[in-house]
């Protein structure tokens, strides 16, 4: 036997660095998690305009798309309480759904973007992939808030569970599929590319 082979019970000098990425990456993720809280309840929730503008912006939005659907919607945005501002939509001049800021996708969008930011990978993709999972999510967000429309127009009964639980849930899948999306496909090829040209 050769005097250089490896004993069958020797580990590569290597063996952790998977782990050790796995910890760092879940590191970077709970500093966002908790940097993006304190910012937000400290400063943009108090201090700017930011959800507002979300919330009010998916109000009008939703109400557009329902009028071109035949639907006689306004959306009308109340934010003088900051514990309970909404953009209301109004059907036939009537309260049909509040969007609250709770429900404006923010944080979901922050986390999205957190998550691909942390993420190996080329940073000319990164930004052309944040630019575009950000527009989708917000269309998804609309999209959720027409189905919600629709569904108190017609099935009252089961608004609440939806809002609640099945719309949500469907949302949070699509963002889940995106951030898998670029972990297993953009972000390998593009550390691939580098290894290559590096």
């Amino acid at each position: 036997m050769p005097t250089n082979s490896m004993p069958t019970n020797a580990m590569p000098t290597n063996s952790k660095r998977p782990n050790r990425a796995l910890y760092l990456f879940l590191g970077k993720a709970l500093l966002l998690y908790i940097v993006w809280n304190l910012l937000y309840q400290g400063w943009i929730s108090k201090h700017t305009l930011l959800e507002q503008q979300m919330t009010s912006s998916l109000g009008v939005v939703s109400s557009k798309l329902m009028n071109r659907l035949g639907y006689n919607t306004t959306a009308i945005d109340d934010f003088k309480d900051p514990q309970a501002a909404y953009s209301k939509i109004l059907l036939d001049g009537q309260p049909l759904v509040l969007i609250a800021h709770a429900c404006n996708g923010l944080t979901l969008l922050v986390l999205f973007i957190g998550f691909i930011l942390i993420y190996p990978g080329d940073w000319k993709v990164k930004t052309l992939y944040i630019l575009l999972g950000s527009i989708l999510i917000y269309l998804i967000n609309v999209i959720r808030i027409l189905i919600l429309l629709l569904n108190m127009i017609y099935f009252q009964g089961s608004f609440d569970f939806n809002h609640k639980y099945t719309y949500t849930i469907a949302v949070y899948v699509c963002v889940f599929v995106l951030w898998m999306l670029w972990a297993n496909r953009f972000s390998k090829k593009t550390l691939y590319a580098y290894r290559v040209n590096g």
